[in-house]
């Protein structure tokens, strides 16, 4: 639903020079994902990093990299898109 929201703003808003995407990072170690997840986040962070191909978990600089470059001019012609960071997560499984 909120991918669907995002493609929407984006066709509205592109014509005045605001982009609109989305990011969806897997399980983060933060206070919130402690919190909501209790007992079962250490498991689920694991989880997370055994499904990275990549070979390790994906951190908050990974997130803040993607926000930093889909902010920059380089990425002025990203509209409307859902970018995953899983490092690779998804294509294995």
């Amino acid at each position: 639903m909120a991918e669907a929201l995002v493609r929407y703003l984006a066709v509205d808003l592109a014509p005045i020079g605001v982009r609109v995407n989305a990011l969806s990072p897997t399980a983060l170690d933060t206070e919130g994902f402690r919190e909501i997840f209790g007992r079962e986040a250490d498991a689920r962070l694991e989880a997370a990093n055994r499904l990275s191909p990549s070979g390790r978990a994906v951190d908050l600089d990974d997130v803040v990299g993607v926000v930093e470059f889909l902010a920059s001019p380089e990425a002025q012609m990203f509209h409307g898109q859902t970018f995953v960071l899983d490092g690779g997560a998804l294509l294995v499984g």
